[in-house]
């Protein structure tokens, strides 16, 4: 076995305990986020105490603050020093690897290692780099606006104290994960910082380095992409954690002078048929080309999937120079032998699987909606197979409300209307499904449970997690889409209205969101979004034991009323976005979640991305 597969063996196993000791961190995090909201219920759940004037209450809030903080310093020294002895350990197991070299390692000092791990980058896709410290720092600041969230909102609508300690706690799931998230990602960082400068110290033996991702279906593209790849500038190449959460590690790569010994080595995988050990030469990509479609598909969605196995492109194509992910339009630009994408139909199968159900988790990772690009559309048939199947799924929910909110809904799966729609309606609104989904599962509300017919003016309407579609209006937009039209990109159509500011910067709105999108498709899947924004409002943070009406809102719409969200302070892109607050907010989901969020108001920005980190729920 060659010098450099014993490292790259050496590594791989050590890695491994690495993630093991990071899971210690992450308990010790989530540990510490219990005991703060603990200790902050205890001080706020004093007996003799009901209610709260808002005087009160805000000063209240003030102590917590100071509170918080001395307790976040507390921790974040408990946890720089924890990952400094962690380092100094890392760097004493990378002295002993090249020690196999037959040579005497050079160990970075204690003082070096503490440098290097709050002051180099955390290189996060799509961002200008964290710093370690910058991340903690975000992460406290975080911390302390959620909960300052809870006493403010508690000052506005008269909670009890009993009422906010309810609330506070409520926040440990949430909290606790990013705490965890932090901790996992600060571990790796210092592990591979730790290696680099070992490998600097020691450059006559140690010429570069290699970037190593795990082998299974929940490795980054950005991962996947690197994996395999050396890079010969220590300070300039990246490293990971390429992103939060990252598992991927590098190995050392040895001058020629001292790598002796024949080939050989393995590294661990887990594809389709589970654990097995594959050659210490494998790159992921070359690992990901031995496993089945549907696992490729898993791993990297349809699109990319079917792009992949025909063999003209490489995983690194998936993403740009940052590491950031790129659409497949994007891709167009980047590969000049990749042949434009057809409209080819996915293959769909009726599987019982789809109509067993389990409660959605929150998505990892990017939740807008794809690109017109990147959808690929099923037949007319196979998209009515679909949608049934889909609303009969998300119905077994139990998060459904057990009554009608609004006039005209019914309770259950509601697919028996799919047949008034034709062909072309049916195959776009079958290619919403995912993203709305995903979308639902973001915001922990239940996913819709099917469409129904509806007339008169509206293009559509929602209540009760069904949506209303209008065949004849909605069916106008995509008319011809299964004949490979609808979907052709035209800046003529849009809107060239932006806001200039001034007393009257509204002149010259379109009447809809959906004249900021250049295509008849998306002008269709606007409206689709559009009204998945009012299902947002209606089912965010609503209780199960609560029945809504005119007099009892949930959260969200309550809100509304507080008088931030008033109409001298909205400011709507589109003309129906001034009806009222539930309009607002609808026009402004579609444009945040379409691609145009240049054109959604910042009163709006603030509030969906509040939403999104659970607070007001």
């Amino acid at each position: 076995m060659s010098a450099n597969d014993e490292i790259l063996n050496a590594l791989t196993r050590h890695q491994i305990f690495v993630l093991r000791y990071a899971r210690g961190r992450e308990e010790r995090a989530s540990e510490f986020i219990s005991d703060l909201l603990m200790s902050v219920i205890e001080r706020l759940d004093q007996p003799g105490l009901t209610s709260f004037s808002r005087q009160r209450i805000l000063q209240q809030g003030g102590d917590l603050y100071q509170y918080m903080l001395a307790e976040q310093g507390s921790y974040r020294d408990e946890l720089l020093e924890a990952l400094l002895d962690f380092g100094e350990y890392e760097a004493e197991f990378n002295a002993g690897v090249i020690g196999q070299l037959g040579v005497t390692a050079a160990i970075p000092t204690p003082g070096q290692i503490y440098t290097a791990m709050n002051t180099s980058l955390i290189n996060i896709p799509g961002s200008p780099g964290y710093s370690m410290i910058r991340m903690l720092d975000e992460f406290d600041r975080h911390t302390k606006n959620q909960i300052e969230v809870q006493i403010r909102e508690a000052a506005v609508f008269g909670y009890t104290n009993q009422e906010l300690a309810k609330r506070v706690g409520d926040l440990e799931p949430l909290l606790g994960r990013r705490a965890a998230t932090v901790a996992r990602t600060a571990t790796n960082h210092v592990s591979n910082q730790t290696r680099t400068l070992s490998m600097q110290e020691n450059d006559d033996v140690i010429q570069g380095y290699e970037w190593v991702a795990t082998l299974d279906a929940r490795t980054s593209l950005v991962c996947m992409s690197r994996d395999g790849v050396i890079y010969r500038d220590f300070d300039k190449d990246p490293k990971p954690p390429a992103h939060f959460n990252c598992r991927s590690t590098i190995t050392m790569v040895v001058n020629p002078e001292y790598d002796v010994g024949p080939e050989g080595g393995t590294r661990p995988s887990v594809g389709a048929d589970g654990v097995s050990p594959v050659s210490a030469s494998t790159t992921y990509s070359k690992w990901l080309k031995t496993q089945p479609q549907s696992f490729q598909d898993k791993v990297l969605g349809p699109g990319r999937a079917k792009l992949f196995r025909e063999g003209n492109i490489t995983l690194d194509k998936f993403v740009d120079e940052q590491g950031r992910p790129i659409s497949l339009d994007q891709l167009r630009g980047v590969d000049k032998q990749f042949a434009p994408m057809m409209q080819q139909q996915a293959t769909f199968s009726a599987d019982p699987d789809e109509l067993t159900f389990t409660t959605p988790a929150k998505p990892l990772g990017d939740i807008n909606p794809r690109r017109m690009e990147e959808i690929q559309l099923l037949s007319a048939a196979k998209a009515k197979s679909r949608l049934e199947a889909w609303a009969k799924n998300n119905a077994q929910d139990e998060r459904h409300w057990g009554y009608s909110r609004f006039y005209g809904r019914t309770q259950g799966a509601k697919f028996d209307q799919l047949g008034l729609f034709d062909d072309d309606t049916l195959v776009a609104l079958e290619a919403c499904l995912d993203d709305m989904d995903r979308l639902c599962d973001a915001f922990n509300v239940p996913r819709l449970q099917g469409f129904v017919k509806t007339g008169g003016r509206a293009n559509a309407d929602m209540g009760d997690a069904i949506m209303g579609i209008n065949p004849n209006t909605m069916g106008a937009r995509v008319k011809g889409l299964t004949n490979g039209e609808r979907r052709n990109r035209d800046q003529s159509k849009l809107s060239a209205w932006t806001n200039e500011g001034g007393t009257y910067w509204f002149r010259g709105r379109p009447w809809s969101a959906r004249s900021y999108q250049d295509n008849d498709f998306d002008q269709f899947r606007s409206t689709i979004f559009h009204e998945l924004g009012h299902h947002i409002h209606q089912m965010y943070g609503a209780k199960m034991d609560v029945k809504y009406g005119r007099r009892v809102l949930p959260p969200v719409e309550k809100l509304f009323r507080s008088g931030k969200y008033s109409a001298k302070k909205r400011k709507s892109s589109s003309e129906y976005g001034d009806t009222n607050y539930e309009e607002w907010f609808a026009e402004n989901f579609s444009l945040y979640f379409l691609g145009r969020k240049d054109k959604a108001d910042q009163l709006f920005i603030d509030l969906i991305e509040k939403l999104l980190e659970g607070a007001y729920g």
